[in-house]
């Protein structure tokens, strides 16, 4: 399965570090800060993984959802 995390903050981090455990998971993170993350923008991973978690701050979550 390809899955994105958006947002690499506490609890982004926290379900990053567990589906990166799960077979056959192929895990994308996503976070603004290079520091966090490979990818910057939320909108790169659109329509090329099968399911996201958003795990960027409450006020954000129906923009990138």
């Amino acid at each position: 399965m390809k899955l994105a995390v958006i947002g690499a903050g506490h609890m982004g981090r926290y379900h990053a570090e567990k589906f990166s455990r799960l077979p056959g998971v192929e895990l994308s993170v996503v976070d603004p800060d290079p520091a966090r993350a490979p990818i910057a923008d939320y909108r790169e991973v659109a329509g090329k993984v099968e399911a996201a978690v958003i795990a960027v701050p409450t006020h954000l979550h129906h923009e990138v959802a």
